[in-house]
């Protein structure tokens, strides 16, 4: 008879299990990222965009009267991608755009495109660069008004992309929310997306709602 031969039994890696002592570390505050598309509604050159038109970009209606409040505690920019079209009806004529980044110290990068008729519309798309005022984080009542970016040119229907990351007000951590009074009475309960640009109005919110 064949001597049965016998399986060798393989070794099972032990496995440690690391001992939890504590909780994880978690991310209380309400946070994430959001993108905007504007299109602007007339023409405009030098079109400055600040802190506080970015900290005031998302309010909320509560007695539904002319008095909101914003939502974000802080707001960073990180792209904005635009789009431009011939300025004339026969879209022969060239539409140029412009982004201009604040810097802390030297001068703003500008970025620019220019379009070559209705089917080669201009097109730009940047990131704050590390030395620009767009790059730090923009915080309730911290110089609102330092310009983060402009923009050189502005025409009519121009599609304007806005990417960001924001902090919502906490009251537990930073007090009552910042007033917000716009132009036209509100709606009770309802968040609105205010123009890019504050009370000009020249750049507003698409598809969504928005007050002024």
């Amino acid at each position: 008879m064949p001597r049965k031969q016998q399986r060798s039994k393989r070794m099972r890696p032990r496995v440690r299990r690391e001992q939890i002592v504590k909780p994880p570390t978690v991310r209380p505050d309400l946070h994430g990222s959001r993108v905007v598309r504007y299109i602007a509604n007339g023409s405009a050159s030098k079109l400055n965009i600040t802190r506080g038109n970015i900290l005031a970009s998302m309010i909320f209606n509560t007695a539904g009267t002319t008095t909101n409040y914003r939502l974000f505690e802080a707001v960073r920019v990180t792209k904005i991608e635009m789009f431009s079209i011939s300025t004339s009806s026969t879209g022969t004529l060239p539409s140029t755009i412009e982004i201009q980044w604040v810097s802390e110290a030297g001068p703003p990068l500008v970025i620019a495109d220019t379009s070559l008729g209705s089917a080669n519309p201009a097109h730009i798309l940047t990131r704050p660069p590390a030395n620009s005022m767009a790059k730090m984080w923009s915080v309730t009542g911290s110089n609102e008004s330092t310009i983060l970016f402009t923009f050189g040119n502005v025409s009519t229907n121009d599609v304007i992309d806005v990417h960001y990351e924001y902090v919502v007000q906490d009251v537990t951590d930073f007090g009552t929310p910042t007033a917000y009074t716009s132009t036209a009475t509100g709606t009770v309960g309802t968040v609105y997306t205010t123009p890019l640009d504050g009370a000009s109005g020249k750049i507003g919110p698409a598809g969504i709602s928005t007050l002024s």
